[in-house]
């Protein structure tokens, strides 16, 4: 499924619906980039992520990393289940603003 990003008037969330995979990549870079050239920092809703793969999961890395070295902020608001357990089998912890789910 293509990944889609969907921003609304007045809100710093851009929300991300669709496959965050290998096939989705480059062009999500692109507009993530894009995206935070724009703004004072990223605030992500992952909510809407239906698959999740470790490309994924290092392009919301790189995302972070950028977002800091530019000294802006970075942030995941909400995460789908397919990016917590990508991110489990791969050991690594995505910090959501939300508690862990049990």
């Amino acid at each position: 499924m293509k990944l889609q990003f969907l921003t609304s008037p007045g809100s710093d969330t851009i929300r991300l619906v669709g496959d965050l995979d290998l096939y989705q990549v480059a062009a999500a870079r692109a507009a993530l980039l894009n995206e935070l050239a724009g703004r004072p920092g990223l605030e992500l809703d992952l909510s809407g992520i239906a698959n999740c793969d470790a490309a994924g999961l290092q392009l919301l890395i790189a995302a972070g990393r950028s977002a800091a070295l530019a000294g802006k902020t970075f942030c995941i608001q909400a995460a789908a289940p397919a990016i917590g357990e990508c991110s489990q089998l791969l050991g690594l912890t995505l910090e959501t603003g939300q508690p862990p789910a049990n």
